[in-house]
């Protein structure tokens, strides 16, 4: 063997040695960070189904993914007989990967709405179909393309104002590779150029799947996906900052508290509106019931007053309650139920002084909803139906 071969086999063996010694140390102090996505052709991105491990990146919860790719437990196509079915479209409030399963606010309805004896003599079932990152566009192709194999008689649209208006919009969303709708006359156009672009085209390569699965069994291979996910978020933060679109929370737009006049935010919610409508129009359809549930922001819902207060001015608004009230009046012209947590949220943090949002481990008054806030907006929502 030539020396040259010898040197190369000693680089091989001592890189081969230090991954395996970093796999074992990641092991060993429990590191995970699995990789939940897959690319779609439809919705831009879904859930890869049996995917499973820690999630610590806000909160604390182990993730299972269920085999068609919801977080959720398995549930049947076919609905059983006295059975009243509830699906939940949604982001990543719904998707909540911050919280323990049982303690979300779709599997705590579930239990209020059996207590209550909601629908009779029926059994409740509540089904979760929201994923990170999805807008109101998804969300209506996921309740087309998907939802409707399982037959649920109730849909519940989770809205998330502080980023759904603007993931609706691809000026907004600084075309983030996902399906949009543009206005056209008056009606809704479907555009998925998403399809042709580069990222995408990379991550339906077969070789992407196969790291996607590796990384089930290497954690060097998680913390390589942790690296890049930050490396990229850090980028399309700082490249957000720069065009004035960030807010005060990573994922999150202030220019939502505002009421919009002749501007793209403008455009952003007619699209979000006619989506809404057109949502409900399907669910209508289908002779479903339907209704919108609008979610909060942890700055709108903040204990303490001082602090809402120095950002409602620093923002120059009277209140942040802009997005809850242009949903109420759209409900009220298009004829269909509204319910906004929001205020109602508010009340509840001021009163208990309690943070609904955030973490310990991140920061309280930030961020997703915690175990608090979520089982707080189970009751909410349980009223509607228990009443």
């Amino acid at each position: 063997m030539t020396e040259s071969l010898v040197n190369l086999s000693i680089i091989l063996v001592s890189t081969l040695l230090g991954l395996a010694l970093v796999e074992v140390y990641l092991h060993v102090n429990g590191f995970s960070y699995p990789s939940l996505y897959v690319m779609d052709e439809v919705m831009g991105h879904r859930l890869r189904p049996g995917a499973e491990g820690w999630f610590r990146e806000e909160g604390e919860a182990y993730i299972k993914i269920n085999n068609d790719g919801w977080r959720d437990r398995p549930h049947s196509k076919q609905k059983s007989q006295g059975t009243k079915r509830i699906a939940i479209l949604g982001d990543s409030y719904a998707e909540a990967l911050q919280v323990p399963q049982e303690n979300t606010f779709w599997s705590v309805l579930e239990k209020e709405l059996n207590a209550c004896h909601a629908f009779g003599n029926m059994r409740a079932e509540v089904m979760n179909f929201g994923v990170s990152g999805y807008g109101t566009a998804q969300e209506l192709l996921a309740l087309q393309d998907r939802v409707w194999q399982y037959g649920p008689d109730i849909v519940v649209l989770a809205f998330v104002p502080g980023n759904d208006v603007r993931d609706n919009s691809k000026v907004l969303s600084l075309s983030q590779p996902r399906p949009y709708f543009v206005r056209n006359h008056g009606s809704l156009i479907l555009d998925n150029s998403f399809t042709e672009s580069p990222s995408y085209r990379l991550k339906q390569s077969g070789i992407w799947s196969a790291v996607g699965e590796a990384s089930d069994r290497f954690r060097i291979l998680q913390f390589l996906n942790l690296v890049l996910n930050r490396v990229n978020q850090m980028r399309r933060r700082s490249f957000q900052q720069s065009e004035g679109v960030a807010g005060l929370e990573p994922g999150l737009d202030d220019q939502v508290y505002r009421e919009p006049a002749g501007t793209e935010w403008e455009e952003a919610w007619r699209v979000t509106e006619d989506l809404i409508v057109n949502l409900r129009d399907e669910v209508i359809s289908r002779g479903a019931r339907y209704l919108l549930v609008s979610l909060s922001s942890g700055i709108q819902v903040h204990p303490n007053s001082v602090i809402r207060a120095s950002f409602v001015g620093n923002l120059g608004v009277s209140d942040l309650f802009y997005p809850e009230r242009r949903l109420h009046k759209l409900g009220e012209r298009e004829k269909f139920d509204v319910i906004t947590l929001a205020p109602q949220l508010l009340d509840y943090a001021e009163n208990h002084q309690a943070f609904l949002h955030g973490f310990k481990s991140t920061r309280l008054g930030h961020g997703h909803w915690n175990e608090e806030g979520h089982r707080v907006a189970s009751q909410l929502i349980g009223r509607h139906f228990c009443s």
